[in-house]
């Protein structure tokens, strides 16, 4: 993606469609950034993204939407909540930004959107996030946004190359 495609002011959330597939496909298929999300896929090619999406869609209770940003709506990246347990209320949430989105504040503005739509739309009472302790980012804004360090995974995910990473648990209760 170019950077001036994520220049504009806005941003929204939708269903992803045929439009978003190549963007997906970067970001799955962008070692460093799936080793941030602690995902390593077996396969990249296009059946095996397709499949991906259509997983991350189809999981049930879950939601998985494409962030767009800009004059023409293009995609940046993606928020997900995944594993949720409908007993107890809960789910983990996640998202990706394209390092191509110039747009200050996406990621920001997409998390408030993940946790309004835990709260609001699948009525989940808490959400939870695994963070690589390396993320100081991502650790930060999550905390910025009220979520509570409850502990470390310690050595818990093992990348691409191997090499172990401790893991920060975080919950936000609503």
């Amino acid at each position: 993606m170019q950077a001036d495609q994520c220049s504009g002011s806005s941003i929204a959330f939708r269903t992803p469609a045929t439009l978003d597939f190549a963007l997906l496909a970067d970001i799955r298929r962008d070692r460093r950034m799936q080793s941030m999300l602690m995902a390593i896929p077996d396969r990249t090619d296009d059946a095996a993204i397709a499949e991906w999406i259509d997983r991350r869609i189809q999981e049930p209770h879950g939601l998985f939407r494409v962030i767009v940003a800009g004059e023409r709506q293009e995609a940046v990246g993606f928020l997900q909540i995944s594993q949720v347990h409908l007993r107890n209320r809960y789910g983990y949430g996640a998202l990706a930004v394209s390092d191509g989105c110039t747009l200050p504040g996406v990621a920001l503005l997409a998390m408030r959107e993940l946790i309004r739509f835990a709260r609001f739309e699948l009525g989940l009472t808490k959400l939870l996030a695994e963070i690589r302790a390396d993320n100081d980012l991502a650790i930060r804004m999550n905390v910025l946004l009220g979520y509570q360090i409850i502990g470390t995974l310690r050595k818990h995910f093992v990348d691409h190359d191997g090499a172990r990473h401790d893991v920060v648990l975080l919950e936000k209760i609503f």
